[in-house]
């Protein structure tokens, strides 16, 4: 009975929405959609696969469009309920200021709703009883302080590795990253925690925050200016002579120095443009490209709902 009222008032709530007069995404015209808090217009199925994407990426979390916050409720209108349901705990994961993930099963743990004062333990759904001052498995033997120490040597062979292969560890969330393109500007897909690769600082506004470290490492900096000359002669289907193929690769290394500090300003362009600069999709018919100092071309999602107005996240 409580399945058959949902069906209804998502019936009905679908069935009452505005006509709008053009998608901004995929640029039909009118549809049934959305008009968001930044007067852009989404489709019912635009914003269908936004919220899809969202529950595979949770990187996209919280939904923004023009950094306004979309409304996470409609989710329930629009998603399959086992989706919804996901999408709704991810928006929980990413709002709990405090939490922890159980190392036995991985269940997410909000740690706001957990009184420290009453108990230093809790018992998961897995059974597994935890510490939540280390947010560990419990050690009744131990002091935090000797439980780390334990689990770290416990994790010698996992830190040999990373630092072998160049990975680095979210100081906020422990999670290992591997940067294979772009600068040293770090946002944590796991916390959102916005850190310098090269020292793990937290960044500033355009750079590092101790001022110490580059923004970009030149070796990638040069793969990535090579990268957009690429996409510049597949888009003209022939290769640029090398003289002003150099040109063009120091142009784009000038560019993308520019991503941290640039007012973005993105205007659809068509046709093959390479790979997204900032998810690495390929844009096969269209992309976004800034036209302000940065020159940055990347997909639609990333330009509207990933990158900020200003600098690059």
């Amino acid at each position: 009975m409580e399945e058959e009222i949902d069906m209804i008032s998502t019936r009905d709530f679908l069935d009452n929405l505005p006509i709008i007069d053009q998608c901004n995404v995929c640029l039909e015209d009118e549809h049934q959609g959305f008009v968001l808090a930044c007067d852009h217009c989404m489709c019912v199925r635009c914003t269908r696969e936004l919220f899809s994407a969202a529950v595979q990426d949770s990187s996209l979390l919280p939904l923004r469009c023009c950094e306004i916050p979309i409304d996470m409720s409609i989710n329930r209108h629009i998603l399959p309920a086992g989706d919804a349901e996901t999408l709704t705990l991810r928006m929980s994961e990413r709002e709990a200021s405090s939490k922890m993930y159980c190392p036995t099963c991985n269940k997410f743990i909000n740690l706001d709703y957990v009184d420290a004062q009453e108990s230093t333990e809790l018992m998961c759904i897995c059974e597994t009883v935890l510490c939540i001052r280390c947010k560990s498995k419990s050690h009744p033997r131990f002091t935090c302080a000797e439980n780390k120490a334990n689990m770290d040597g416990d994790n010698t062979l996992l830190l040999e590795v990373a630092r072998q292969e160049g990975w680095k560890q979210c100081r906020n969330c422990n999670a290992m990253i591997e940067l294979t393109h772009g600068c040293n500007h770090i946002t944590c897909s796991s916390c959102r925690h916005e850190f310098c690769f090269q020292c793990l600082s937290p960044w500033g506004d355009r750079t590092c925050s101790t001022g110490a470290c580059d923004v970009w490492d030149e070796d990638r900096l040069l793969a990535a200016g090579e990268a957009r000359v690429a996409a510049e002669e597949n888009a003209l289907q022939r290769p640029i002579p090398a003289v002003a193929r150099e040109q063009h690769v120091q142009r784009a290394m000038v560019a993308l120095r520019e991503n941290e500090g640039c007012d973005h300003e993105w205007v659809r362009r068509r046709g093959y443009l390479g790979n997204c600069e900032r998810c690495d999709y390929e844009l096969n018919c269209y992309g976004m490209r800034c036209v302000s100092d940065c020159e940055s071309t990347v997909c639609y999602t990333c330009a509207n709902f990933r990158i900020p107005r200003r600098g690059w996240r």
